[in-house]
């Protein structure tokens, strides 16, 4: 009899360890079905829209505008108004994009570089296919006479400058686990505003525009894994920006300039 119901214990014993294992079992399928779901749901949402990170993705300097509107065939509207409140318009994204981008030098400078010895260093280094900082008079004189061409120009040089923005936001979360993104993102944000009022006078005077690509960008300028070397090329980029976009502000005052004395 005593047998008997010590066999009787452990044949309920195994029975309930039974049920455990399955019970597991069970569980830990349902949670891995759950997991696989997810991770499927997840990757059909992120396929149809690449992030503008993707070497996949349009350059967004292409458009700017976020438009979605065919631009070669006319299907478009822009407020009608002066060439001279045109310029004006661009002046206020210029001055703003300036500021944002002084701003994260001086950020870039006392968090990252934090040796004024080595910015003095680096202040006749230049980035290979960075736009030059100046204009010249002769072009001043051109653009006098033909606004156009200065939209031209100020499209083509902020393109490149868009282009190596985007280089310093991948690498900042490839490397620096995007601790100062939010920061890369409203400097290149102010840019795009900036690009997106050029954009439209140049489209509005009939004019081609010629995008840049990101091979614009030196393979050398890119994926930098040495922190060194990397905050250089970020200060010097920063820095010939805020250079740059200086120099647009005075080529526009010289345009307002001439536009006020012939009307």
């Amino acid at each position: 009899m005593l047998v008997s119901n010590m066999n009787k214990r452990i044949e309920m014993k195994r029975s309930h360890t039974v049920v455990l294992i399955l019970f597991a079992i069970l569980t830990l399928g349902i949670a891995l079905t759950l997991l696989l779901t997810d991770h499927r749901r997840n990757k059909n949402n992120t396929a149809g829209a690449a992030p503008l990170s993707s070497p996949d993705a349009p350059a967004r300097w292409t458009n700017p505008c976020n438009a979605t509107r065919n631009f070669s065939l006319g299907d478009f509207t822009f407020p009608d108004v002066s060439e001279f409140e045109k310029i004006q318009r661009i002046e206020e994204k210029l001055l703003a994009a300036k500021d944002i981008a002084n701003n994260l030098q001086t950020k870039m400078s006392k968090e990252r570089i934090r040796s004024p010895s080595l910015e003095v260093y680096v202040e006749s280094h230049h980035i290979e296919n960075f736009p030059q900082t100046t204009i010249t008079d002769q072009d001043l004189e051109i653009y006098k006479k033909n606004v156009t061409l200065a939209y031209v120009r100020t499209y083509r040089d902020l393109s490149v400058v868009a282009a190596f923005l985007e280089a310093i936001r991948k690498d900042e979360v490839t490397f620096e686990h995007g601790s100062w993104l939010s920061t890369f993102s409203e400097n290149e944000e102010h840019i795009y505003r900036l690009l997106c009022e050029v954009h439209n006078a140049i489209i509005i005077s009939g004019a081609t525009i010629e995008y840049e690509s990101r091979d614009i960008v030196p393979e050398s300028m890119r994926n930098m894994f040495d922190r060194t070397m990397r905050y250089m090329r970020d200060y010097i980029i920063l820095r010939d920006s805020v250079k740059l976009l200086q120099s647009f502000l005075d080529m526009n005052e010289v345009i307002l300039s001439s536009l006020s004395n012939s009307s």
